[in-house]
């Protein structure tokens, strides 16, 4: 295999249109399942009436926290003593971010569904919003009511001694911003869940990517030992990470689906997506590097606020992966990190294509080219100075994951990419006005062969 371009097996089969997912898949007698999901970011939740969705005919139930046990019961637990946290499957007193599950209804189709949910009412009395991780972390307000503040966990790590006063160096402070994102596959989630009360072995298809996780979670909730629970994951149509975590929506589908004793869909819309499926991404950096005058990177310092959203359930990996990896692939003979993992009233993140490294790449790169600017040198010149060389056979510290084998060190930045005149010179004028130069280090890739 290393070395070769092997074909895909199932190019062919996706070309015709002969994909399997979720929504291709159905049972006889199926139903389908809607959430109620919060209007408020943030809100106490003082009534659900659901009265008149219950009258609607073909619907089959419409469920609250309080009404299913099950339903009581936390998807997820983590913190520590002073701040603890709990994810509920079905918000019960309070709503944390828009679109938490509040209720479920389960209908004969579709339609049904959609008139149910329209039908069910729900009484809020508003609470403070906090949006931003540096407007949660300086107000009074609280997410988690028992918190002595919003700040859910700290990431730190640190090399020699940075001390960016020493004379003749050219210091660089800036504030960057790295915007929120939500992950956009062409397939949002669906789930399709059926129990064999004769076998006694509940199965799940779902659009996912952790199927034992899904599997231990479910299994938790229902009771039921973990091989009576089966979840497998057709073709799915993009995940890219955010599929990964465990959410409520597909555990609701499953106990539905045990309680009814019938097989029950759920299929995700495109705003539930962008409201329920973990986000990633938004930081805040105070960062500050020194140069020597010939370009050269003398310490490096950063502190940054993540916005985790309502549950950190991430713990602190993802901050922690921009802290360690924050230098990057250069030399950096001191440096000091700190990232605080703060909590708001958002959907909470989730683990997106390379958590948490594009970020701290990002502040890196937009540092390395404001000191080439101040210095007045060219930017790839720069780069190429501070540079772990590939002749070293390892280079790491006890800080960042940069552990670099012989042969998968950063290559020296050669021929048309060597320097920006360079790199304007191999470029036609009418098909690009502008060039640049960045770096990016992917600690996964240095761990092969």
């Amino acid at each position: 295999m290393i070395g070769q371009s092997p074909k895909s097996k199932d190019a062919i089969r996706f070309l015709r249109g002969q994909g399997r997912y979720v929504d291709d898949l159905t049972r006889r007698d199926l139903v389908h399942l809607g959430v109620v999901r919060s209007a408020h970011a943030h809100a106490r939740i003082t009534r659900v009436e659901a009265k008149a969705a219950r009258a609607i005919p073909g619907v089959l139930a419409v469920w609250t926290a309080a009404d299913v046990p099950e339903l009581g019961q936390p998807l997820t637990t983590g913190g520590s003593k002073e701040r603890g946290f709990a994810v509920p499957i079905l918000a019960g007193e309070r709503a944390r971010y828009v679109g938490e599950p509040v209720a479920v209804v389960i209908a004969d189709t579709p339609a049904l569904v959609a008139d149910a949910l329209a039908a069910v009412q729900v009484d809020y009395t508003p609470l403070p919003s906090l949006v931003g991780a540096d407007v949660a972390r300086a107000a009074s307000a609280r997410v988690h009511a028992d918190w002595p503040d919003n700040v859910a966990l700290e990431a730190r790590g640190a090399v020699g001694e940075p001390d960016l006063a020493q004379p003749g160096l050219t210091v660089v402070r800036e504030r960057f911003r790295h915007p929120r994102l939500a992950a956009m596959p062409i397939e949002c989630r669906g789930v399709l869940a059926d129990y064999d009360a004769e076998a006694g072995v509940l199965t799940v298809w779902a659009s996912i990517q952790s199927p034992y996780s899904q599997r231990d979670v479910i299994a938790r909730v229902l009771g039921l030992a973990a091989e009576r629970v089966r979840v497998i994951v057709p073709d799915v149509g993009g995940a890219f990470g955010p599929k990964g975590q465990v959410y409520a929506d597909e555990v609701l589908v499953a106990v539905a689906a045990f309680r009814l004793g019938r097989p029950v869909k759920w299929i995700e819309t495109r705003r539930e997506h962008a409201q329920c499926v973990g986000h990633d991404r938004e930081q805040l950096h105070e960062a500050a590097v020194a140069f020597a005058p010939d370009g050269t990177i003398a310490a490096l310092e950063d502190r940054f606020l993540a916005d985790v959203g309502a549950y950190p359930v991430m713990g602190n990996g993802l901050t922690a992966n921009t802290v360690n990896h924050l230098p990057g692939p250069y030399r950096v003979p001191h440096y000091r990190g700190h990232g605080e993992s703060v909590v708001t009233t958002t959907m909470f993140n989730a683990a997106y294509r390379a958590a948490g490294r594009p970020e701290a790449n990002f502040v890196m790169e937009r540092l390395m080219d404001i000191g080439a600017r101040r210095l007045g040198l060219d930017p790839a010149d720069v780069r190429r100075r501070n540079l772990i060389r590939a002749r070293r056979f390892a280079a790491a510290d006890r800080c960042r994951h940069r552990l670099l084998r012989a042969g998968h060190g950063p290559r020296p930045l050669r021929g048309r990419h060597g320097s920006r005149r360079s790199a304007r010179e191999g470029l036609r004028p009418d098909r690009c006005r502008r060039a640049g130069a960045g770096a990016l280090h992917d600690a996964g890739a240095d761990r092969r062969g």
